[in-house]
């Protein structure tokens, strides 16, 4: 495994070259460009905000804040798994020319991903501003929890590329369990609202987690507690690493479908 992850290392200049170009492709033709890595998750917070602060008189204490990291840190997992899904047959000619790793495109995916989510956190750093928020010390523990958001949708992205190619229609049904994720994670409201049982479930989901603890930090003055943080590390490498291997066992009839 570490020649492995040696070779694929000694591919980190394409893999950069891969991830930049995904970057450009994304708004190639588009009248706004980048523009648009802001105005998304500003729409989906102008509705989200309109329904649940006017509508449905959500409580919650700086909820544009909450709610922006939330959609910022849901982005980069949707955007890493849906674009790595698509990310060997987009570049089937490459594959069929050219010997590659194949893990380089979905590593890509998630790096493009990852860029865009570093592009949308200056929203982030708009609104602290704009409602005069002061972010305490414990803000300092987001460095961690994005990184282990990158790890953990790496280890969901890896399978997913190989699993498109092998069967077409994951595609579609990845992106209709996207929509029902985004219920099962707290982007516009508090797992300690749940009722317990559920919310015992909700936190299963590293995701949840993540982000739970990226609020907590953030809003209110709380560092990760040792038994959340554990949990989210284990179950983030524990997914790269089945992950990878789903993807290593699934790589080897990959040239015979694509």
């Amino acid at each position: 495994m570490n020649e492995e992850i040696k070779e694929i290392l000694s591919f980190k200049s394409l893999i950069f070259t891969f991830a930049v170009m995904d970057l450009k492709l994304r708004y190639r033709n588009s009248i706004l460009g980048i523009a648009w890595s802001f105005l998304e998750p500003l729409f989906i917070l102008s509705i989200l905000n309109l329904v649940f602060s006017t509508i449905l008189l959500n409580n919650i204490e700086y909820f544009p804040i909450f709610l922006i990291l939330s959609l910022v840190m849901y982005n980069m997992f949707t955007r890493s798994t849906s674009m790595s899904t698509e990310s060997m047959l987009s570049k089937a000619t490459i594959i069929k020319s050219v010997y590659l790793k194949r893990e380089i495109f979905a590593i890509s995916s998630t790096i493009t991903a990852f860029l865009m989510m570093l592009i949308e956190f200056s929203i982030v750093i708009v609104f602290i501003g704009v409602f005069q928020f002061t972010p305490t010390v414990t803000s300092l523990a987001i460095p961690l929890l994005v990184i282990l958001l990158f790890v953990f949708s790496l280890g969901i992205s890896l399978p997913l590329s190989a699993l498109n190619v092998r069967f077409r229609d994951t595609r579609i049904i990845w992106t209709v369990l996207l929509q029902a994720l985004f219920f099962l994670t707290p982007i516009f409201y508090e797992i300690d609202f749940l009722p317990e049982s559920i919310a015992q479930f909700v936190k299963l989901n590293p995701l949840a987690l993540i982000m739970e603890l990226g609020h907590n930090a953030l809003l209110y003055n709380t560092w990760p507690n040792i038994s959340d943080l554990s949990y989210i590390i284990v179950t983030s490498f524990a997914s790269l690493f089945v992950g990878w291997t789903i993807f290593r066992k699934m790589n080897k009839k990959i040239d015979e479908v694509i």
